[in-house]
C-alpha cells in the first residue's frame, strides 16, 4: 500500500527553518554525513544546529510520519527569551514508579523533552540524572543500544565544558533516532505511538507554561500550529488501538480529541513568504508564518487541558 505522508510538526512560526540530513549514526563527533552524502563539521556551529534541529522518520503501519527531535520546541522558546523553569519538568525520581509499558512509553518520550530542556540551557548536572531515567526506561521497554552506558559516559565527558552544549543536544537527537529506528524494525507501533504523544504533550506543555507568563508571539505560534499534529497523533493510537485494544490509550485519546476540539476554534493568520533555497548547503528556509489569534478564554481552555492530560501522564 503506498504510504501517507503526514508531518507531526511540533514547532510552527514566523522564520522557521525546516533541516533535513541523515547519513550514518557514526560515535564521531567530528563530522556527519547528509542526505547528499556530504560531510557536517561538528566543529561548525550552524551545521550542528542543522543535526539537532532536524526531523526524524517514523513509519507506523501505513503511515509515515516527520517526527521532530526533542531539542526543537526547547529551542524556540528559549529564543523567545524566557528563563528555565526547573518545576516545567518530570522529576527524574519519578522514572521508579513507571510499572506499565503504557506509563514507560509515555515517559520515555516526556523525558526526552525534558532532557532537551535542560540541555537547551545547559542544565547539566540534572541532565545525567534525566539521562539514567531514560536509560532505565528504554532498558525496561528492551529497545537495545539506543541509551546505553556508551552514551552516558561521552555525555558526562561532554558535559565538564559547557561550550559542548551543542555536541549534547547532538547526542540527545542520536539517541532518539536510534530508538526509533529499533521500534520500528521490531514493528512496536504501540511503543512507537505513546513515546511520540509523550514527547508532544510534555513540549506543549512547556509553551503553555511559557505562553501564560510572556504571551511571547512566537511561543503563541508554537502552540496555535499544534491541531493537526494532534489530529495525527490520535489518527496513530486509534489506529493501535483498533490492532491492540486498550483502555489506557483509549482514554488517552478521548483526552485528546477534547483538546483539539478546543484547537478547532482557533484562527490562524497565514502569511506567505517565498523560501530560500541553499543547494550548497541542503537547507530550504521557510520563511512563511503563520500567526494565531487566541482569545484569553481559549488560550486558558488549552493550558488546562495540557495540563490535565500531562499530568495524567507524569502521574
Amino acid at each position: 500500500m503506498k504510504l501517507k505522508f503526514i508531518a507531526l510538526t511540533i514547532v510552527l512560526g514566523a522564520g522557521l527553518s525546516l533541516m533535513s540530513c541523515g547519513g550514518d549514526d557514526s560515535e564521531k563527533d567530528e563530522s556527519k554525513s547528509d542526505d547528499k552524502g556530504g560531510k557536517i563539521d561538528m566543529g561548525n556551529k550552524d551545521q550542528r544546529d542543522k543535526l539537532v534541529g532536524s526531523n526524524m522518520e517514523a513509519t507506523v503501519g501505513e503511515y509515515r510520519f516527520s517526527v521532530p527531535s526533542p531539542v526543537q520546541m526547547s529551542k524556540i522558546i528559549k529564543e523567545s527569551n524566557a528563563t528555565f523553569d526547573e518545576t516545567f519538568v518530570n522529576s527524574h525520581e519519578n522514572a521508579a514508579n513507571y510499572s506499565t509499558v503504557f506509563q514507560k512509553a509515555l515517559n520515555l518520550g516526556v523525558y526526552g523533552a525534558d532532557l532537551g530542556y535542560l540541555t537547551m540551557y545547559g542544565i547539566t548536572n540534572d541532565a545525567m540524572s534525566y539521562l539514567a531515567a531514560i536509560n532505565s526506561l528504554s532498558k525496561d521497554l528492551q529497545i537495545d543500544g539506543a541509551f546505553d552506558e556508551a552514551l552516558i559516559k561521552r555525555f558526562a565527558d561532554n558535559m565538564e565544558n559547557l561550550a559542548n552544549e551543542d555536541s549534547l543536544q547532538k547526542m540527545v537527537a542520536e539517541a532518539y533516532r536510534a530508538g526509533n529506528k529499533f521500534l520500528q524494525n521490531e514493528k512496536r507501533y504501540d511503543v512507537i505511538g505513546l513515546l511520540l504523544t509523550g514527547g508532544y504533550i510534555e513540549s506543549l506543555y512547556f509553551a503553555c507554561e511559557v505562553a501564560k507568563s510572556t504571551k511571547d508571539q512566537n511561543v503563541m505560534n508554537s502552540i496555535g500550529g499544534q491541531k493537526a499534529t494532534l489530529s495525527n497523533l490520535v489518527s496513530m493510537l486509534n489506529d493501535v488501538n483498533s490492532k491492540k485494544p486498550d483502555d489506557q490509550i483509549e482514554n488517552l485519546v478521548k483526552q485528546m480529541i477534547a483538546l483539539e476540539n478546543v484547537f478547532n476554534n482557533v484562527e490562524k493568520e497565514y502569511v506567505y513568504r517565498k523560501s530560500e533555497h541553499k543547494a550548497d548547503e541542503h537547507l530550504t528556509i521557510i520563511k512563511s508564518s503563520s500567526n494565531v489569534k487566541f482569545t484569553d478564554e481559549q488560550l486558558a481552555e488549552i493550558i488546562e487541558k495540557v495540563e490535565g492530560i500531562r499530568a495524567s501522564i507524569t502521574e
